[in-house]
């Protein structure tokens, strides 16, 4: 009887261990089976894209050597470089752009960068900006106000000109929505970068002179890039500027930063900023590039304005005016402080000079560029006289 009761109570505890088995085997084969699709099938696709680039890196660099065996003088130029990649890469739709030495080689959202010893780097992926061209949020989506604790930014190119047009089609002789707002600079631009832009194929269109703006327009044929680097460039801020008309009211601060190969060639006034309002402040900026003025005046930071404040501003730009130009501004009563300039100015028809058209409040500032106007129309600053008040030291 003790043996029978042995064997009973070993046959109960073996049926509980065989179930506690089978549930311990299903859950380990529920976790295998996740581990399988969730990650060596992930893993299994990651070297498979893997695999896709370093294919296409390789057949990059081959176009790269060939567009230099080909070129006489060695240089590889943008226009052989594309003619290669479009045969090693035939199905890609790939597009070729320099970036100063170096070479981007684009597939849709990646990007290829070329130094130019032919090495190819591994891919990486352009940052979204879903907000471009409105400075009033952020790529993030974070709001700005325009306020000094909270300034409107510009994170990009789309941002610079959606600025200018903000101000260009606004009649401040009926409404000044910018009359003391803050805007800041986040970033250096350049124009020819295509890292400066959120889209730099995104397609805008010029509205005509009467309004004289750029907008996104999907049925252009033209983009942004091409729109400020060629024909007219970039359009000023406020370059419809009268006394009391469209111009910038506010604070704008470079935060330090730079605007590079900024592009301006037109028979109006010509500058980063075309006129701005009383009490206007711009500072912390350094500009480079080619401002042109073909029948007015040019200026590096700012052309019209009354009591406007520039501060710690630098001028690499060569500028041009055919009736003035001026390193960092052509306007009267204004007072510039700790700027300076390095560009050539130069005035076929006008006076021209270093720092400003008129001496007023100018302190600690320094012209070390060429200075070219009509006759002996040049100098770093301009003494008015009959003014009662003038700074300069």
């Amino acid at each position: 009887k003790m043996k029978k009761k042995s064997c009973k109570r070993y046959d109960g505890i073996t049926l509980v261990a065989l179930i506690i088995t089978i549930i311990i085997m299903l859950i380990l084969a529920t976790v295998t089976v996740g581990a399988i699709n969730g990650g060596l099938f992930d893993y299994a696709r990651r070297a498979k894209v893997s695999t896709e680039d370093a294919s296409i890196m390789e057949r990059i660099q081959k176009a790269f050597i060939l567009a230099k065996g080909e070129s006489r003088t060695n240089v590889v130029t943008e226009n052989d470089f594309q003619k290669q990649v479009d045969k090693a890469l035939p199905d890609e739709n790939a597009d070729v752009e320099k970036e100063g030495n170096e070479f981007v080689v684009l597939i849709g959202e990646k990007y290829y960068v070329v130094t130019e010893n032919g090495i190819v780097n591994a891919p990486q992926v352009f940052e979204e900006n879903p907000n471009a061209g409105d400075i009033t949020k952020g790529k993030d989506g974070t709001v700005y106000t325009g306020t000094q604790n909270n300034p409107y930014r510009i994170e990009c190119i789309e941002d610079l000109v959606a600025f200018s047009t903000m101000v260009a089609t606004v009649d401040t002789t009926i409404d000044k929505p910018y009359n003391g707002k803050y805007v800041e600079l986040t970033t250096d631009l350049d124009f020819n970068s295509i890292f400066s832009y959120a889209n730099y194929k995104a397609k805008y269109s010029y509205i005509d002179a009467t309004y004289d703006y750029y907008i996104p327009d999907s049925n252009s044929t033209t983009t942004i890039k091409e729109l400020c680097t060629t024909g007219k460039g970039f359009v000023p801020i406020g370059h419809k500027y009268t006394r009391s008309g469209s111009c910038w009211w506010g604070s704008f601060d470079g935060k330090g930063h730079t605007i590079k190969n900024i592009y301006i060639n037109r028979e109006g006034i010509a500058g980063l900023f075309g006129g701005t309002g009383e009490s206007t402040t711009i500072e912390n900026l350094t500009i480079d590039g080619h401002i042109i003025s073909t029948e007015s005046k040019a200026a590096g930071i700012v052309i019209n304005g009354a009591m406007c404040t520039v501060k710690n501003c630098c001028n690499k730009a060569k500028v041009e005016g055919k009736l003035g130009a001026g390193g960092i501004a052509y306007i009267e009563r204004t007072a510039i402080s700790d700027s300076s300039n390095y560009g050539e100015i130069i005035s076929s028809d006008g006076m021209a000079y270093g720092i400003t058209y008129v001496l007023y409040n100018i302190k600690n500032c320094r012209n070390y560029g060429n200075v070219t106007g009509k006759g002996n129309s040049a100098g770093i600053c301009r003494q008015r006289l009959g003014w009662s008040k003038w700074i300069f030291s």
